[in-house]
């Protein structure tokens, strides 16, 4: 992914012209993440076997960036071939709705996971600076009560924005999108956070720690 390293002065005004006044900001550095569907997240070789995948069943690559590409043997010693994407509308990332596809005798289509989105009428541009997101992850880190990335504090932060599903995971099958942020320590993948853009608020934070209870309900 094309990562932009913005000056302090120049992110404030650039990143968001209706930037909310009065919120607290965290000037520390800050990385704009720019991610699309050519952006290329698998080898070329899995790649041109999705393609020849989608080709012969006749499915569109448009707004789709491949990022899984798995095989494996089944029934009759059968090999299937699953694929999972992000979908991208108006040019920025689902962060939540991934599609998926499985592919099996003869690379026929047997299975797609996920709904399509074509569409999305939510602002394109943020309504947070990167200093508003950062000082909201900031906080959640000060509040984690495992105290173990404090050090962190002075880290270089990645954010990317995009639209995430408020209700995804939770069971409901009704979609309620809003614009969002990812926001996560340079070179690390945790901890990291999902930030409401449009409601000026965390949705979620994840610190990479397991507990047990939370590995036997996974393993259920």
């Amino acid at each position: 992914m094309n990562k932009i390293l913005y000056c302090l002065i120049i992110v404030a005004l650039s990143v968001s012209c209706t930037k909310e006044t009065n919120l607290p900001e965290d000037n520390r550095c800050s990385s704009l993440v720019i991610d699309n569907p050519a952006t290329q997240l698998l080898s070329d070789q899995k790649l041109d076997t999705i393609k020849y995948l989608f080709n012969k069943n006749h499915l569109r690559t448009t707004s789709l960036q491949f990022f899984n590409y798995q095989e494996s043997r089944g029934y009759q010693n059968i090999l299937f071939k699953y694929i999972v994407a992000y979908q991208f509308v108006n040019g920025l990332k689902v962060f939540t709705d991934y599609r998926g596809f499985e592919f099996g005798k003869n690379d026929s289509l047997v299975f797609m996971d996920g709904d399509t989105i074509l569409s999305l009428n939510l602002p394109k541009k943020p309504r947070l600076s990167l200093f508003q997101v950062r000082a909201i992850f900031s906080n959640a880190i000060n509040t984690d009560g495992y105290k173990l990335y404090s050090s962190m504090q002075d880290s270089c932060m990645n954010m990317e924005f995009g639209y995430y599903d408020l209700n995804a995971g939770t069971g409901n099958i009704i979609h309620k999108y809003t614009t969002a942020w990812k926001i996560n320590p340079k070179n690390r993948e945790y901890p990291y956070a999902f930030i409401d853009d449009l409601n000026v608020r965390l949705i979620y934070y994840d610190n990479g720690i397991r507990t047990l209870w939370e590995n036997k309900a996974t393993q259920r």
